[in-house]
């Protein structure tokens, strides 16, 4: 285990004693959490960054939010709180602006590269025509729309410091089982689950009004997952330049709620690396779940043992077919 903090004045320095760490990641944040709580000694530093190694894997690299000295029962701790490095594109906001034609490259090298954000892969794609920067706008709220608008999938930084314009590339599939045999590569045995499989708020319909033409919901976003299920719920969406939405938007909401069908909750006494956005099976009682996405992960590191608790959903990208009609 290493952690690396890096001061204010730019000098590195090792605390690798800590009581107790903890990391937080989801597919639903923009930015990943690490808490770390050490027993202070009255070496105070003003801390900025932070880089967590285990197993030889970068676990978090990002930014220091906060610390906080405790004392309690003659004891004292600290405990320092900190952001992926995602969390410099949510609090720096853009001058407001229109910007032509932008591409990922620009975004990158404009505003990524600064706050040390790497990136493997740019397709120096452009957003056709002008994106309107208003008030109060962030570099991430900005890299978002483009994602949206020209890849169509959300943008996102990753627990290493990486970033994604074209969907986070995961290509990973993990095995969960509830056996102790065959614990291959990327198979690992869980010793507790709480698994939730429901109908409620999945979407079989979606109609979309994409015509000025009052009432005109020409559209129909239909989901054979539910309707294989005889689920029935109908949602309407404004597509039309006023409503701010596009049909892609319709999609978005029935994948999302495909995934939100299917939740299981799985501790693992060990660590398990990056598998955020991975697809994943899950064997259970003598039944297979498959078609699954990693998209919660947490870490506990605490006494010298290593947890994570794994949250998979109804997972991979288009979870059905679109049917227009």
């Amino acid at each position: 285990m290493i952690l690396e903090w890096t001061d204010i004045d730019g000098h590195k320095i090792l605390k690798n004693n800590p009581l107790k760490i903890t990391v937080n990641s989801s597919t639903n944040m923009y930015c990943y959490t690490m808490t770390v709580i050490y027993p202070y000694e009255n070496d105070f530093r003003d801390y900025c960054e932070v880089k967590f190694i285990f197993d030889e894997k970068t676990v978090f690299r990002g930014m220091v939010d906060s610390q906080r000295f405790i004392r309690s029962r003659q004891k004292q701790y600290l405990l320092i709180t900190c952001r992926t490095l995602a969390g410099y594109l949510t609090d720096n906001f853009l001058q407001p602006q229109n910007l032509r034609n932008i591409t990922d490259s620009v975004i990158y090298h404009t505003y990524l590269e600064p706050f040390g954000i790497s990136c493997h892969t740019l397709a120096n794609k452009p957003y056709n025509g002008m994106l309107n920067i208003g008030k109060n706008v962030s570099i991430f709220d900005m890299a978002q729309r483009y994602c949206k608008e020209v890849f169509h999938t959300d943008f996102t930084v990753n627990c290493e410091g990486i970033a994604f314009f074209d969907g986070n590339s995961n290509t990973t599939e993990f095995v969960f089982t509830d056996g102790r045999t065959n614990l291959n590569e990327n198979t690992y045995s869980y010793y507790d689950m709480d698994l939730t499989y429901q109908r409620k708020n999945v979407i079989a319909q979606i109609k979309v009004k994409n015509t000025v033409n009052a009432n005109a919901y020409t559209v129909t976003l239909h989901n054979p997952y539910a309707e294989n299920r005889k689920i029935q719920c109908i949602r309407y969406l404004d597509a039309t330049p006023s409503g701010e939405n596009t049909v892609h938007d319709g999609e978005t909401m029935i994948e999302n709620a495909n995934r939100q069908s299917f939740c299981a909750v799985l501790k693992i006494p060990c660590f398990v690396c990056n598998p955020l956005h991975a697809a994943a099976r899950l064997y259970y009682g003598g039944n297979l779940f498959d078609n699954l996405e990693v998209t919660g992960t947490d870490y506990l590191f605490e006494h010298g043992k290593s947890y994570t608790t794994i949250t998979l959903g109804r997972g991979g990208k288009k979870l059905y077919d679109t049917k227009y009609r």
